[in-house]
């Protein structure tokens, strides 16, 4: 794959960017029909504190009902998410008003939770950013869409709050939800090639020159999907 579009990319320092096209790959031929981000990945405990996750997009997908389809010519053909994560004990208080969402203006109660309940309930703070790769005349560039922003317990999982669960686009605009929604496939493959990272079935490869790495399918192992994995989890 090329990599010139994501080099456009503005990163913070200490950020490690790896390639995931193995999990693009594994999520494409899935047969599962529909999935959820805030639940179908067992372990999300961010494994870095800042990490750019790319790769090319697959030649087929599992399109619901139709089957495996091409990929579409209109959705773009590589892609990167950006994870920063924070510990929850050293951004909030316990006496701060942490939101449940991101509204404008003030918070109604029923969205908010006092720090010190927050924190017992979300320990990492993770907000994750779309880079697409546009292409025009000849040229790429990166373009930054949708934005997520989610919370992970002690347990790696995403966290039910007032029976929803703690995960959501990070701006409350309209065109920001929409995108939120619209891009959420291309998160999914991201989210679970850090799940499959945690449980130990996917081996980190440093077969690029850095500061590029592979995170690959470990052989002869499956990363877990919708369900808790019953061996003992990485740390």
């Amino acid at each position: 794959m090329s990599w010139q579009w994501y080099k456009q990319v503005v990163l913070p320092e200490a950020t490690t960017t790896m390639v995931v096209q193995d999990f693009v790959d594994l999520w494409a031929r899935h047969q599962r029909d529909f999935w959820d981000a805030s639940t179908d990945f067992p372990d999300l405990t961010p494994r870095l504190p800042r990490m750019f996750l790319v790769a090319a997009a697959p030649k087929k997908f599992r399109a619901g009902a139709f089957g495996q389809q091409p990929w579409p010519r209109s959705s773009p053909r590589r892609w990167g998410v950006f994870f920063e994560a924070a510990l929850t004990a050293e951004i909030w208080s316990d006496e701060q008003m942490v939101p449940l969402i991101k509204l404008e203006g003030p918070q109604p109660d029923e969205f908010v939770l006092r720090g010190a309940e927050a924190k017992r309930l979300a320990r990492w703070w993770v907000v994750a950013s779309l880079m697409e790769e546009q292409r025009s005349a000849g040229h790429s560039k990166a373009v930054g869409t949708a934005v997520w922003s989610y919370m992970v317990d002690e347990n790696g999982s995403i966290p039910v709050v007032g029976g929803m669960r703690w995960f959501g686009p990070w701006g409350r605009d309209v065109e920001a939800q929409h995108l939120a929604k619209d891009r959420l496939q291309y998160l999914e493959p991201m989210l679970l090639a850090v799940s499959a990272w945690n449980e130990d079935a996917a081996v980190f490869a440093d077969r690029l020159l850095p500061p590029f790495f592979q995170l690959k399918l470990r052989p002869g192992r499956l990363p877990t999907i919708a369900q808790r994995p019953q061996r003992e989890m990485a740390s």
